[in-house]
């Protein structure tokens, strides 16, 4: 019952993807929801958060290419290679 409202309430917010998925992939849109939830929530983690985005970078960029927008998903791969290189000074900082 709530579900239903749920899916309603994005596709009133124009947010059709996200009620596609939530309908068709609870699964994925459950561990979408969570990398975001964490993201926003859980500031203590940013190790494990940045983790996610340089992984959401790296999706990204291959379904850009898989598309064609090959300026799209260098952009991308870019900023996943900065996070790359943030995670490896954090990393080495803790370490010392």
């Amino acid at each position: 019952m709530i579900e239903s409202h749920f899916i309603a309430a994005l596709r009133d917010f124009g947010l059709d993807d996200l009620a596609d998925l939530c309908e068709s992939d609870t699964e994925e849109f459950d561990r979408l929801r969570e990398r975001g939830r964490r993201s926003v929530f859980h500031k203590v983690e940013r190790i494990r958060v940045l983790k996610d985005v340089v992984v959401r970078h790296e999706e990204e960029a291959s379904r850009a290419a898989s598309a064609k927008a090959y300026a799209a998903g260098v952009i991308l791969i870019g900023a996943a290679l900065e996070g790359l290189l943030l995670l490896t000074a954090l990393d080495f900082r803790f370490r010392v």
